[in-house]
């Protein structure tokens, strides 16, 4: 599941919460239930976690996080860079482009927490970073 999908259940899942949903998920053991487990869907969910292996994410992927502020954007940046796998010049060209998308929310998006949803995953196979 690409990472932007992931950042945009867990926001639509928070804004119907916020209008007084319940969130369930029912039989959520499934071929990817380790991936999302890792990546921390079921907790930013706020559902039972299925029985799933997690991983260390060093080098490999950032789970779901919201961020609030330019100090939690900063720690953010600062774990992309591993997974850049480029050069410190094209890895600041990257995390340029990143931190304006965030920045971005925070400024246009009207949210009443002014908040962003974020993570990212590299690709070993394609070399190939989401966010």
């Amino acid at each position: 599941m690409h990472p932007v999908v992931l950042s945009m259940t867990v926001a639509l899942t928070r804004a119907m919460k916020a209008k007084g949903a319940k969130i369930i998920v029912n039989d959520a053991i499934a071929k990817s239930t380790s991936y999302l487990t890792r990546m921390g869907l079921f907790d930013m969910l706020e559902v039972a976690r299925p029985i799933g292996s997690e991983s260390e994410s060093a080098g490999r992927f950032i789970p779901i996080r919201i961020v609030k502020n330019d100090d939690e954007l900063n720690d953010f940046m600062a774990e992309t860079t591993p997974l850049l796998h480029s050069s410190p010049s094209a890895a600041d060209t990257i995390k340029y482009v990143i931190s304006e998308l965030v920045r971005n929310v925070f400024e246009h998006a009207g949210h009443p927490n002014n908040e962003a949803i974020v993570c990212a995953q590299w690709f070993k196979k394609t070399n190939r970073f989401l966010k």
